[in-house]
């Protein structure tokens, strides 16, 4: 039996994962009041490449969102990703470490986005569990 997802939390924890970040910034320029929203991940490492934003990106329910942000932080850890269709229908994720060993991480789902975020979410479970023993090429 499936497990009721917890969409919001799932989003919270990947954003947190590439590089997100909750802000409060206090503007200097105007009349003192303060943006509370998060703080994207830098892109390509240029300091002012970072936007503010009051929500994050559904990094569970779009596959775009997804492109743009998680899957070149996947590559830093050396996974290619695999999105494929059963002749059923079912929808298969896989995260293949292309380093070292070829491991796979996947997830199925009738939703490929919430397939992707469930095997990114292994994944990084599995890196917490690892302390992060996994070298990252930033």
């Amino acid at each position: 039996m499936n497990k009721e997802i917890d969409t919001k939390a799932l989003n919270e924890k990947i954003a947190k994962w590439i590089g997100f970040k909750f802000v409060n910034i206090k503007n200097h320029y105007d009349d003192g009041s303060t943006f509370n929203g998060w703080k994207s991940p830098l892109i390509n490492k240029n300091p002012y490449s970072y936007t503010l934003r009051p929500e994050l990106p559904d990094l569970v329910n779009s596959l775009d969102a997804q492109a743009k942000w998680i899957w070149p932080e996947l590559t830093l850890y050396g996974y290619a990703i695999e999105i494929n269709v059963d002749i059923f229908g079912k929808i298969w994720c896989s995260l293949i470490l292309v380093m070292n060993n070829y491991s796979t991480i996947q997830h199925t789902d009738k939703n490929a986005a919430l397939a992707f975020a469930l095997a990114v979410e292994k994944l990084i479970d599995s890196l917490d569990k690892d302390n992060n023993n996994v070298n990252k090429t930033k």
